[in-house]
């Protein structure tokens, strides 16, 4: 017990080491012209995009040093109102968390989207304040937005903390799910059987074939697949229901067949053969890159936002 807590105690001193050293090198930075523009023609982007979805009056001063204007109150970027100690804290304390990798990849890419969101959020209650209360604005900019800030960006990190250990820790999860369905695909068009492992870093996959058994872990195929089920979620909000299921039907079954087979043929060759191991680490990676081949394909043909 004191040996796991002296090591959160670790990585909580690495995280917050790391979130001084990156602030302050962005503050460093930020004495170079090019960089501050580039954070802050990021933040004019993504306040015009949110602007236009919300029906908000959108308009930027040319040459008065990044004043902006919101339904008609006038604002000035400043460095801080990047929320950039908040994108750096995310980074940091994600980085270190005892979250999977994958977990860390898209946990940390959601909290970096929603204190996108939330920032732009605090410019339009700004905005609100300067044209209804413009007499509370020093207390609602400097006190209750700075507090609130930090309260739901902790709060974010935690649930999703929260979450992904229970998940972890749990004998359930889609990595296992993704396993069984990978397992029942082999065992329809084999002879050959499975069992599904779980263990305290993660599932495994025991292949039994021709009285060998062999072990795969799940994690490497169970991200791949997750993230393709999550791009098809989100198309299904960009294209008619026919384009829709055409791409459902083609995606997954192509992920499935692929994954199916490095199972039931690259992995006992790789226990055999040094040659056959070689090609199965350097192939393994690649799902996530068909992954991405997959969704350039939907870009490519399905066309979101054309085919409603």
């Amino acid at each position: 017990a004191f040996a796991h807590r002296l090591q959160a105690n670790i990585k909580l001193a690495f995280t917050f080491g790391l979130w001084i050293l990156l602030s302050v090198l962005f503050r460093f930075f930020a004495f170079n012209l090019f960089f501050y523009n580039l954070l802050l023609d990021f933040v004019k982007w993504y306040l015009e995009l949110f602007s236009g979805l919300s029906g908000i009056i959108y308009h930027e001063f040319p040459g008065q040093d990044n004043l902006i204007s919101l339904n008609g109150a006038s604002l000035k970027i400043i460095y801080e109102c990047t929320a950039y100690s908040y994108y750096l804290f995310i980074i940091a304390i994600v980085l270190f968390s005892p979250w999977r990798w994958y977990q860390k990849i898209y946990g940390g890419a959601i909290l970096l989207t929603g204190t996108t969101l939330l920032n732009a959020l605090r410019f339009f209650s700004v905005s609100w304040i300067i044209r209804k209360h413009g007499e509370y604005l020093d207390i609602f900019h400097d006190y209750v937005w700075n507090i609130l800030f930090a309260v739901i960006v902790f709060l974010s990190y935690f649930v999703f903390h929260y979450f992904f250990s229970k998940k972890n820790k749990s004998s359930l999860g889609f990595d296992k799910f993704w396993g069984h369905v990978m397992g029942f695909i082999i065992k329809l068009f084999s002879h050959n059987t499975y069992s599904i492992l779980q263990g305290e870093k993660g599932s495994a996959l025991l292949l039994l074939k021709e009285g060998k058994e062999y072990i795969q872990t799940l994690e490497d195929f169970g991200f791949p697949a997750l993230a393709l089920l999550g791009w098809e979620v989100m198309l299904l909000f960009y294209i008619k229901t026919k384009y829709w299921l055409r791409s459902v039907l083609v995606n997954i079954p192509f992920l499935l067949l692929l994954q199916c087979l490095f199972i039931g043929i690259a992995l006992p060759l790789s226990n055999e053969s040094v040659h056959w191991l070689d090609f199965y680490i350097s192939v393994l990676p690649n799902f996530i890159i068909l992954v991405f081949f997959l969704v350039l394909k939907d870009l490519a043909i399905e066309r979101p936002g054309k085919n409603k």
